[in-house]
């Protein structure tokens, strides 16, 4: 087992490895230097849920030192896609979200434990329906919180998670200074307008109906799950989808996407613009070059090799729109 007190750093000089003679042992070189790194990582999270961690500093620190980590592996893991079979790609894909999942579930107990508070969400939309009743945010989340009435639409701002939750008609525009390095949550929606302008840690969207969210570039991964007729707009590392459908994403993808449990889902490339998104790609730790990892998307629901899923297509470029801070 790796030390515990030894700090990872991923140090994969990517062109250069596959400028090798050899490109086929340059790729084994660096997939088995992402899976040693990657296994190390789960040891050190499999310690931190455990309690029994020998790390010195806090867990906290730990937690953003892996996090730091996984994000290095799975830039290492986007470079290198193209040279990598389909299996290995989903297998290290997959661990890698994993990872990215426990450490998400970590910040918010970590929250939770310090208490989590609440605030009416600013009514800078017209709110024209009846908010969901309910919640989605983890347990350990839920733990902590009061209860309020149905229909007062809540901002979620505690620690290092922000976001919304029970609302309906509302637009909601989180600044740059507000979003640094957070955890973000959208739940239990309804025809909002949600426009993140700067760099967030993670986005996490659950329970979403009609809504339009538009995201300047995420560090790590985006998560969707139960959203249905929606339009999303993001930059991230990795976009998972789960249970949705009739979605439109316009995405920016250092790996491909991955949907499962999904249905008329349609993609095309990001097309975000606002004042400072270049800055924020290069805050993010993310290329902003365009790529067309937007059209790489692994459907965990169909196997069939060499043939795209039925579960998802292509928007066509005529019916194709463009978003920035003017789009509400």
């Amino acid at each position: 087992m790796a030390n515990s007190n030894t700090p990872l750093h991923h140090e994969i000089h990517v062109a250069e490895d596959l400028a090798l003679p050899s490109k086929r042992a340059a790729v084994y070189k660096i997939v088995q230097s992402v899976k040693d790194d990657l296994t190390s990582v789960e040891e050190r999270l499999g310690e931190i849920v455990a309690g029994t961690t020998t790390s010195t500093g806090s867990d906290g620190k730990v937690v953003e030192d892996l996090a730091k980590t996984l994000q290095q592996l799975q830039a290492t893991l986007g470079d290198t896609a193209e040279y990598l079979p389909a299996f290995e790609q989903r297998l290290l894909q997959t661990r890698i979200f994993n990872a990215n999942r426990v450490l998400s579930d970590r910040r918010s107990q970590a929250n939770a434990s310090q208490g989590f508070s609440f605030r009416r969400a600013p009514k800078t939309g017209k709110l024209s329906k009846t908010s969901l009743v309910g919640s989605d945010l983890p347990d350990a989340v839920l733990a902590t919180s009061k209860t309020v009435s149905s229909n007062s639409g809540l901002s979620i701002d505690q620690g290092d998670t922000i976001g919304m939750q029970n609302c309906s008609g509302v637009e909601k525009k989180f600044e740059r200074s507000v979003l640094r390095g957070k955890d973000v949550v959208l739940s239990s929606l309804v025809d909002c307008k949600i426009f993140l302008e700067g760099t967030a840690s993670t986005l996490n969207l659950k329970n979403l109906k009609g809504c339009l969210v538009i995201a300047g570039p995420i560090r790590t991964s985006v998560f969707m799950t139960g959203c249905r007729d929606c339009t999303v707009a993001v930059a991230c590392q990795q976009l998972r989808i789960h249970d949705s459908e009739n979605l439109r994403c316009y995405v920016h993808l250092t790996s491909g996407g991955i949907v499962e449990d999904t249905k008329n889902c349609a993609f095309a490339p990001y097309t975000v613009s606002y004042p400072g998104l270049d800055c924020d790609f290069v805050e993010a730790n993310l290329r902003a070059e365009t790529n067309d990892n937007w059209q790489h998307i692994e459907d965990f629901n169909y196997v069939v090799s060499n043939k795209r899923s039925p579960n998802w297509t292509v928007i066509p470029e005529e019916e194709r729109k463009a978003f920035g801070d003017t789009s509400f």
